[in-house]
């Protein structure tokens, strides 16, 4: 919704109708805040982030259709001369077609590459991660959307593979990555990638033997579990394996 309503106000801009793309970006602002408030209200977030940074957070570096970006660019520059109150947010949902954020984007990106390929998630792997984000100056909604691209990839190469347990290592790539449980639910609705990997794996045992065996069953419910798969994927999946 929030992509849309961007798309909207950006649209309204390259038209020349600033005031009302202005407007338009105003109000994804205020609901933004207004979400941000009642995660605080609701105890989902911490005490310590304000309403604002909230909205910064999950609505930032959204994916806006090809063409939509330069406009965008010109509505958070607009933003920021005549409603500085809205440059923070309109800054951070354009962050992905940020041209002055390329060469970060890039290194980080191809730093994720690398750090995938070792296969090394724990605690001094996640500092490192953590230590390139502050160096480059990516902000944490930024930097979420580029790992998140980057762990989608990593799923789909490995569903290809089988490789189990890299795989299985799946829960601690999103830990030293700081990718939220919901950007997580976000992914997996939108690509259905726990269903492709689930799928594949179920695919590869049943060459082995077929039906289902009950051992290969209990882990592909493990694999769900550290996937942290939509509900019902991983039984949609057995059972129709286990009568094959």
């Amino acid at each position: 919704m929030a992509a849309e309503r961007l798309e909207a106000a950006a649209g309204m801009q390259a038209k020349g109708d600033e005031a009302a793309a202005l407007a338009a970006l105003g109000g994804v602002a205020d609901f933004s805040t207004f979400l941000g408030e009642m995660f605080t209200i609701g105890g989902l977030v911490s005490a310590s982030e304000t309403s604002t940074t909230i909205a910064e957070r999950y609505l930032g570096a959204l994916t806006l259709p090809e063409g939509v970006g330069e406009s965008a660019q010109a509505l958070a520059a607009a933003a920021a001369d005549a409603r500085p109150d809205l440059a923070p947010i309109a800054s951070a949902m354009t962050a992905l077609a940020d041209p002055s954020l390329a060469s970060a984007r890039a290194e980080y990106s191809s730093e994720l590459d690398s750090l995938l390929s070792a296969s090394e998630f724990g605690g001094a792997a996640a500092q490192r991660h953590r230590e390139l984000c502050e160096r480059l100056g990516l902000s944490t909604a930024l930097a979420e959307r580029l790992s998140l691209d980057a762990y989608y990839g990593w799923l789909v190469d490995l569903a290809e593979t089988g490789e189990r347990s890299r795989l299985e290592a799946c829960e601690e790539v999103r830990s030293c990555l700081s990718i939220g449980t919901a950007a997580v639910g976000e992914l997996y609705a939108n690509t259905a990638v726990d269903d492709l990997v689930l799928s594949a794996c179920c695919d590869a045992l049943l060459e082995d033997e077929a039906p289902l065996r009950e051992a290969d069953a209990q882990w592909l419910y493990y694999l769900d579990g550290r996937l942290g798969a939509r509900p019902g994927v991983a039984s949609a999946i057995v059972s129709a394996a286990s009568s094959a």
